[in-house]
């Protein structure tokens, strides 16, 4: 926390700890939104994607949205221009470790572990802690014209995800009262 926040130190962000999957600093029906970024994918087992998708729950107001973005499921070993999750022709079952790769800013790969979840899986559990109206989208490159600065475009050879998508975003939303 300390060295995002010294990093990246704005008026209006706060950054918080998360134990055992709870926001504890934030009470029911508070947030209008949120994202889970690269968290299901770190999580090993489906009770603990079912304790998170239910804090989400929690503390969105009715009405609220939720989106989960993960590296994509059936693009398992694909070489992006900046990560790989799993193996290359490796088959992984729901929960199985994977090795991820990610290119620092230095330009080194760092391994770590995560975990292969399906999308069906992610549906799943979005659909049990109550999330309706679920969406799912794979964008690809040419989806990020007009929303991302052109510059990030050009910064790295993005060649693999013009045709193969390298994320997964399932939307859904708390029902409204």
């Amino acid at each position: 926390m300390r060295i995002a926040a010294a990093r990246h130190g704005h008026p209006q962000v706060q950054y918080h700890r998360v134990e055992g999957n709870r926001l504890t600093f934030l009470p029911d029906a508070s947030v209008d939104a949120a994202m889970s970024c690269f968290v299901f994918v770190v999580l090993p087992s489906r009770e603990q994607l079912r304790a998170v998708a239910a804090e989400v729950w929690r503390v969105l107001r009715p009405g609220g949205r939720f989106v989960v973005l993960d590296p994509h499921p059936d693009q398992v070993g694909v070489q992006f221009s900046t990560f790989r999750s799993g193996e290359s022709g490796a088959i992984y079952q729901e929960g199985d470790p994977r090795t991820a790769r990610v290119l620092l800013t230095n330009g080194e790969w760092l391994d770590l572990e995560d975990y292969f979840w399906s999308a069906g899986t992610y549906e799943k559990v979005l659909t049990e802690a109550g999330f309706i109206d679920l969406r799912t989208e794979a964008p690809l490159l040419a989806d990020t014209y007009g929303l991302a600065d052109p510059a990030d475009s050009d910064a790295w050879n993005y060649e693999v995800e013009r045709t193969r998508p390298p994320l997964l975003l399932i939307h859904g939303h708390r029902p409204a009262i």
